[in-house]
């Protein structure tokens, strides 16, 4: 069955809006602290097990979406999801809210199922500008959640926060039960046996592997400056939290390399554009370096930076999800988890580099990642150029020989 554009908006809308549910907590931490009495370093902790319960589901419940039929898959992920945002509205302890955000967080990787989703409604030759327009819907949640965090906690409380997001996740709920089609599951296993499939997907699939890395250095690259990013605003500049939370806004730039780098993936230049995409990357600390002292610099690097890091995204996933049409799902699941894990070392590497030695260090680290990801773009290209490419088998069929 085709996307219609219906569908797929209400895909970009349904991304946007559940992912935003991961990051309402982190502009409220000083609230938080002072509602239930804890101490920051305790309310960081829960901010942490909101990810890491990201991280259980990303490897545990997003292989289930070839397995399962995918529109009652992710219903009943948002209903648990709306139950875990009510709880942490009405939390009367940190204990509580905490034990409820790990549920939302596990639950929330519902958008990684609706991605692939998309990828499989999409017509031929459709796939890169759809998954392009659901990946833009994805990056705005995450970059507005913050800025709309602040204002209702300003506005309202802290606990109106988390009430509205309790509410978009049922909306989605019932919007996505109206709007997708239901699907019969692309595989037939036990649960054991998907979870190893993914690993022997990893092992057989080369572009896969290759994609991972590209992934997972690009996020890195990418949490480093944002890690840090909220110490320079504060200590150099003097930017107090509403101001701070407004600067993601900037990032807006990369939803609209989203639908451009769909489209050049539609086109047959995923694999070149990706090299580019990265290099943009790598340049981009040159002017935030300099945004150590000058924020037009640093304005213009951060869009170049998100600009980079959203079109390698899309390239990579438009090539991955060509790979076994019938394994979308486990596929994002490989790759999904390589991005959130290796970003996560970015993000701890930045906070480091950032107490030693100051953001230039930061600069040198976040350059450094996607430096590395243009030299094996270019040995990668090397090397295809030097190998003829195997014949491809349509993946419509079960037996499919892996596209490399």
């Amino acid at each position: 069955m085709g996307s219609t554009r219906r569908v797929v908006a209400a895909m970009a809308f349904a991304t946007g809006a559940v992912v935003a549910n991961l990051y309402y907590a982190q502009p409220l931490e000083n609230t938080l602290s002072a509602a239930f009495h804890a101490s920051t370093g305790a309310v960081g902790l829960v901010i942490t097990l909101i990810q890491i319960g990201y991280a259980f589901g990303l490897a545990t419940l997003v292989p289930l979406g070839d397995l399962l039929e995918r529109r009652k898959l992710l219903v009943t992920l948002l209903v648990i999801a709306t139950a875990g945002m009510v709880l942490m509205t009405v939390a009367p302890s940190l204990a509580v809210f905490g034990s409820a955000a790990v549920l939302v967080g596990i639950t929330s990787v519902a958008v990684q199922i609706v991605v692939p989703f998309a990828a499989h409604l999409a017509e031929e030759g459709q796939q890169g500008r759809v998954v392009g327009t659901v990946m833009s819907g994805l990056l705005i949640g995450i970059l507005i959640s913050r800025t709309v965090a602040g204002l209702v906690a300003q506005a309202a409380s802290w606990r109106a926060v988390f009430a509205l997001g309790a509410v978009l996740t049922a909306v989605v709920a019932v919007l996505l039960w109206r709007e997708l089609p239901k699907l019969a599951p692309s595989v037939r296993m036990k649960y054991p046996a998907l979870l190893g499939s993914v690993l022997r997907l990893v092992r057989e699939e080369p572009t896969l592997r290759m994609r991972m890395v590209y992934g997972g250095l690009m996020f890195a690259s990418f949490s480093m400056f944002w890690t840090s990013a909220g110490f320079l605003l504060a200590r150099t500049y003097h930017w107090n939290d509403a101001a701070i939370g407004a600067f993601a806004l900037v990032g807006a730039a990369g939803a609209v390399m989203a639908r451009f780098a769909g489209r050049l993936a539609d086109r047959g230049h995923a694999r070149v554009a990706s090299g580019a995409f990265i290099g943009l990357a790598a340049l981009s600390y040159l002017l935030i370096a300099l945004g150590g002292h000058s924020m037009v610099a640093l304005i213009i690097g951060v869009i170049l930076l998100d600009l980079g890091a959203q079109g390698t995204q899309i390239s990579n996933q438009s090539l991955i999800y060509a790979l076994r049409a019938d394994a979308r799902s486990r596929l994002n699941t490989a790759y999904m988890t390589a991005y959130f894990v290796v970003g996560a070392i970015g993000s701890g590497l930045s906070a480091w580099a950032y107490a030693t030695g100051g953001w230039a260090a930061v600069c040198w680290l976040g350059a450094a990642f996607p430096v590395l990801g243009v030299l094996i773009w270019a040995v990668e290209m090397l090397l295809r150029r030097r190998t003829p490419e195997p014949p491809v088998v349509p993946d419509e069929l079960p037996s499919a020989t892996p596209a490399r």
